[in-house]
């Protein structure tokens, strides 16, 4: 063991903070964060329009008549605000297009204004069929999110290069004309070499192929979204990212590669239920949403359960450290865990570090896919705690107290370890406190 966790540090741990630290990775991150604010609130405003219970089925009492009240106060807010649920959900692709090229633009000390719309511009073109624009709007949504963060990261490595390399640039300076001026002019050819070459190339691509970049970019990235929308794909995903997590390498390794996909299900299970299909039978399964209420719950690991255990721990250290989480183990954040007991190269604590998580979602995965769960087409967001965040993402009581029992389930898997943990580490620290 000794010998294998040497090799990690020594091999897997530098390239894994070298991707974590890749421009483009950490571009797409914050792309995606810097939308989901927006994309959040659309989901506020979803369900306060769509309450989760039919109050006519109900008896008249008292959840009759708020349910009753909900769906009264809904049909009056609708008309107003029913366009802002899904109002950054339909620009989604677009709107990353531009973010990435911002970030981008940002990291390397580029013009942000510029690049920001040279990225959006390269996405549109790309998007244009047979020269019509008001057609290519529709793909502007999230179906094409693969195609605008591609597009983006070519149209603006090949703008970078054009810049480094000083070809195509024009020099107005000492030529008595004004700066403002200058300054919108010197990329002028560079700009235009980047679009028309994004042009032509989609031109040829759309006539040999009849697709666009976005058509082909998500016709190659299917087989990976398959093979993660599955019982299989759920588990394997999971397990390497609390494998990675033991070894200390933080989680963004694979979620933010991931995220991409993830916010890509969700966002093809929105539009199928904007669009009348029942929450139990969306297109996919795994989404963003489902990775956060019912897989990590607590955070990495699904540590909340074993929050609760330290919590009452007969060991006064790690009772200070069940203590110091449990109010942000509610919110999704374990790093006080994490770093406190610690779970990292914790060896009593490793089988259910590596497997509570995955155990969630494959138990999840099949409840959802035998139609007995809803599943999941909102998102209010990854800190919200788990069991309100599987009410909200699926408007179902039944989401909510299957993650109930998930933590039931997590806290009789870690419990054993924990109190192995906990006697090996008072002897070797303190005395039983009384």
């Amino acid at each position: 063991m000794s010998k294998f966790t040497a090799r990690m540090e020594k091999n897997i741990v530098p390239l894994a903070n070298k991707i974590i630290g890749s421009l483009y990775l950490q571009a797409m991150q914050s792309a995606l964060s810097a939308l989901m604010p927006f994309v959040i609130l659309g989901i506020i405003f979803l369900i306060l329009l769509s309450p989760p219970v039919n109050y006519h089925t109900l008896n008249k009492g008292f959840l009759y008549h708020f349910f009753y009240g909900w769906q009264t106060a809904a049909d009056f807010l609708t008309p107003p605000f029913a366009r802002l649920s899904s109002l950054a959900v339909l620009l989604l692709s677009l709107l990353t297009a531009g973010l990435m090229g911002f970030y981008l633009a940002r990291q390397t000390k580029q013009n942000v204004v510029t690049v920001t719309i040279l990225t959006t511009l390269s996405f549109v073109i790309s998007l244009n069929r047979h020269n019509d624009l008001i057609a290519s709007l529709t793909g502007m949504d999230g179906s094409n999110l693969f195609g605008s963060i591609l597009l983006s990261c070519l149209s603006f490595e090949f703008y970078h290069l054009l810049v480094r390399k000083n070809i195509g640039g024009i020099n107005l300076e000492k030529r008595g004309i004004p700066k403002a001026f200058t300054d919108s002019l010197q990329n002028l050819l560079q700009l235009g070499l980047v679009l028309c070459t994004t042009s032509v190339v989609c031109y040829f691509l759309l006539h040999t192929t009849g697709k666009t970049i976005p058509d082909i970019t998500l016709l190659v990235i299917s087989p990976f979204v398959n093979f993660m929308d599955s019982a299989v794909g759920v588990f394997l995903l999971s397990f390497f990212v609390m494998f990675f997590w033991w070894f200390g390498i933080h989680d963004t390794l694979i979620t933010i590669p991931l995220s991409p996909l993830l916010l890509y299900t969700f966002f093809v299970n929105f539009t199928a239920f904007m669009q009348g299909t029942p929450a139990t039978e969306l297109p996919y399964i795994v989404t963003e949403p489902f990775w956060w209420a019912f897989l990590a719950i607590g955070g990495s690991g699904a540590t909340y359960s074993l929050g609760l255990i330290a919590l009452f721990s007969k060991s006064k250290q790690l009772r200070a450290i069940g203590r110091a989480s449990f109010t942000a183990s509610h919110f999704n954040v374990n790093e006080t865990l994490t770093f406190g007991l610690p779970l990292m190269y914790n060896t009593s604590l490793m089988v259910p570090f590596l497997l509570v998580m995955p155990l969630n979602g494959v138990l999840t995965f099949l409840a959802m896919s035998s139609g007995h769960l809803a599943r999941t087409f909102a998102y209010t967001g990854w800190t919200i705690f788990a069991p309100l965040a599987a009410l909200t993402s699926t408007l179902s009581i039944k989401a909510l107290l299957f993650v109930l029992c998930l933590m039931l389930l997590d806290f009789v898997l870690y419990f054993p370890f924990f109190k192995h943990y906990e006697k090996k580490y008072m002897q070797e620290n303190e005395r039983p406190s009384m």
